[in-house]
């Protein structure tokens, strides 16, 4: 009697079954990546068409534009993308809104814009939120708010090592200082902000 060889047996097992799966793993593989493509595709669409609206100042329309997109469950990468985006779009209602001396207004928005930024883990925007939050706040002169936004927004820019963001922020803190009289306070920021400026070789920056 013959004698199977079980490697042999198995081996052709294997091969078998390769020949049926094969074709079915790479359809999966093929309806995965077209799904993928699609997704971000639809992504690009709603961060362009959020971008036109606001700046058209729609920032409502342009809102629901990427919170719609959002719920489609997409990649880790594309919701970054989206948060970041949203975030974009409520520090600029918040502007927008300043400017028509609204500024009360702004508060909601530059407070969203901080939560998400913080959520999405983008210290960048997270310190503009707090720059525009303790700049609304210097508007209504409520100056202990301002310096406390504007101190966050200064440690954060300090650990990015962004010495125009650091500069900017000191010269703030100074002006607030300045205006409750506290002028060896303010002094120090303003000295603080030239050694900066200087730091960054930045001559322009200097002269003013």
């Amino acid at each position: 009697m013959r004698r199977v060889c079980l490697h042999c047996f198995s081996l052709s097992v294997t091969i078998c079954l390769l020949v049926v799966t094969a074709p079915r793993i790479a359809a999966e593989d093929a309806a995965l990546g077209q799904a993928t493509s699609s997704a971000t595709t639809t992504v690009q669409a709603a961060l362009t068409q959020a971008e036109t609206y606001v700046q058209a100042e729609q920032f409502a329309d342009g809102q629901a534009v990427l919170k719609e997109a959002l719920k489609q469950g997409t990649r880790r990468e594309d919701r970054i993308s989206l948060i970041t985006a949203l975030v974009r779009v409520r520090l600029d209602w918040g502007s927008s809104l300043e400017q028509q001396g609204l500024r009360q207004d702004s508060f909601p928005h530059y407070g969203q814009a901080l939560t998400l930024a913080r959520d999405a883990k983008d210290q960048g925007l997270e310190a503009e939120a707090l720059e525009n939050l303790g700049d609304a706040y210097y508007g209504l002169r409520r100056y202990s708010e301002a310096i406390e936004y504007i101190t966050q927004a200064l440690a954060i820019v300090r650990e990015l090592k962004d010495q125009e963001g650091e500069r900017r922020h000191l010269i703030s803190l100074g002006a607030v200082h300045q205006t409750l009289h506290q002028f060896p306070e303010a002094a120090a920021y303003y000295t603080r902000a030239l050694a900066v400026t200087r730091e960054s070789g930045d001559t322009q920056g200097e002269a003013l």
